[in-house]
């Protein structure tokens, strides 16, 4: 993913939904979204986002109800 379209496409999605939870003054799970660099880094558990594999991203899990952990 392009640092572009990270920018107008992603962030601003991640920043209206998850940086209270995940963003510069808090990080639940050791999980900061409010960077590219921090969003490919991952938290406590690795990374969130599998590059070409979304159906195996633990965000986009996350985020569709899909795993053990939901986002609220």
């Amino acid at each position: 993913m392009d640092n572009e379209y990270f920018e107008k496409k992603v962030r601003p999605i991640l920043v209206a939904n998850c940086v209270s939870c995940h963003g510069e003054s808090k990080q639940k799970g050791g999980l900061r979204l409010d960077t590219k660099a921090a969003f490919t880094k991952g938290g406590d558990n690795g990374p969130v986002v599998v590059p070409g594999d979304l159906a195996k991203s633990r965000l986009v899990k996350a985020i569709n109800y899909d795993d053990e952990i939901k986002m609220r």
